[in-house]
């Protein structure tokens, strides 16, 4: 097996598969401009969403954390960030955490524009277009596995998957873990009927106490609210699939993350504090999960699947 990767070294130590511009909207208001200026720049790609305004709380910080966590994923060259003027999550404070990976990043206010969207649109296109031809002086290099930052995901599984595709990943995971690389696990409601085993294999007790209690308290928090979670997992599609318990499921879904130790919890969009084998406390809805491993660096995100 080949140890070696070709990428792109980032001024910060990270290594990135891809060199894209990330053309990031601040606010849902302006996600068309957005993605008209990412049709016009080479290499780029729009990151919009519904959010952005009248946020607060833990709302505010995942979209804001979760936007400046895209903008420094590895895979990104440089960014250029779109606001429309008046929301909380404004372009200058996401352009500014961006800038602290030391890459390119333009950032400007839709309202500020003269002219509105169009005269928006071409102002964005320019910044863009500047970035990307520096994007494309940059030429790939040869790394080692310890540069890589693997998402483990899983979608559409059925009785086959958790016994084939997943464990296969489980053998990659493994191998990146073994040289010196990262693998993240995320889905944490698909580890319910397996904790006894996860919890073997953390590294100390207090890992071990941190899977416990979410997974015990996630389930005492449904009960609490009168909800059934085994009523609504495994999915109509898991069944059809030839699953029957949540823990078959979830059997598949944490043969993904092979056998390697676990080096503790992260929250979503949070970066793993060191090399290994990392659980993440996501929602286990499959765009959120990849959102989620982007935004926390990972530059490889691998899905399998049963069903398609």
């Amino acid at each position: 097996m080949n140890e070696e990767f070709m990428g792109y070294q980032r001024p910060n130590g990270e290594v990135g598969i891809r060199n894209k511009i990330a053309i990031i909207s601040s606010v849902v208001c302006v996600n068309h401009v957005v993605q008209q200026i990412a049709n016009k720049v080479k290499g780029a790609v729009p990151i919009t969403h519904p959010l952005g305004c009248g946020q607060f709380g833990p709302d505010y910080s995942n979209t804001l954390n979760t936007l400046i966590g895209l903008g420094t994923n590895p895979n990104v060259f440089g960014a250029v960030v779109v606001g429309l003027g008046c929301e909380n999550i404004n372009s200058r404070l996401i352009a500014n955490n961006i800038k602290k990976s030391k890459k390119p990043v333009e950032f400007f206010d839709l309202q500020e524009v003269k002219g509105g969207s169009p005269a928006a649109i071409e102002k964005g296109v320019k910044l863009g277009n500047r970035i990307s031809e520096e994007a494309r002086e940059l030429e790939r290099e040869p790394f080692d596995f310890s540069h890589i930052v693997l998402g483990l995901e899983c979608g559409g599984s059925d009785s086959i998957s958790g016994i084939s595709a997943n464990p296969a990943l489980g053998i990659v995971s493994d191998r990146i873990v073994k040289f010196g690389g990262i693998s993240i696990l995320p889905e944490f409601t698909e580890w319910i009927g397996t904790e006894h085993l996860l919890i073997k294999r953390a590294i100390d007790k207090s890992v071990a106490e941190q899977i416990h209690e979410l997974l015990s308290g996630f389930l005492d928090n449904l009960k609490g609210l009168g909800i059934n979670f085994l009523g609504v997992q495994p999915t109509p599609g898991n069944v059809r699939g030839g699953l029957t318990t949540i823990e078959e499921k979830s059997l598949g879904t944490i043969a993904k993350a092979g056998k390697s130790p676990i080096q503790g919890l992260i929250q979503y969009t949070e970066k793993p504090k060191g090399k290994g084998l990392w659980l993440m406390i996501e929602p286990s809805l499959d765009v959120e999960s990849m959102t989620g491993l982007a935004a926390a660096g990972a530059n490889v995100i691998a899905m399998t699947t049963g069903r398609g």
